[in-house]
């Protein structure tokens, strides 16, 4: 990410297939914004044309420094901007789904 080195892994802790899954960083994740996150998404279906998407992400800061400082500044911004796409991309998902079933 604009010359800074980023390395993390990830762990799927709970996938009840089509409707519920959670993630979460496992170690000690090298990222710049956040120290580690859980994300969850979940998609309830209200009625055979429409459903629920629900998704959210819970996150620490880095514990001291200069990214720490960095972190409060910019969490924020960042973490809607990682909903927001990832709202984008599961609405693809289901699209797409809902064609291939009809």
């Amino acid at each position: 990410m604009r010359g800074f080195s980023i390395d993390f892994s990830e762990s799927v802790t709970k996938y009840v297939p089509p409707r519920e899954k959670v993630w979460r960083t496992i170690g000690e994740p090298r990222l710049l914004i956040i120290a580690s996150y859980e994300m969850r998404v979940a998609v309830e279906p209200l009625s055979p044309s429409s459903s629920r998407l629900t998704i959210s992400i819970v996150y620490e800061l880095p514990r001291s420094g200069f990214w720490r400082i960095v972190g409060l500044v910019l969490v924020r911004s960042y973490s809607r901007s990682c909903l927001r796409r990832m709202c984008r991309d599961t609405q693809r998902v289901l699209e797409v789904t809902s064609t291939v079933r009809a």
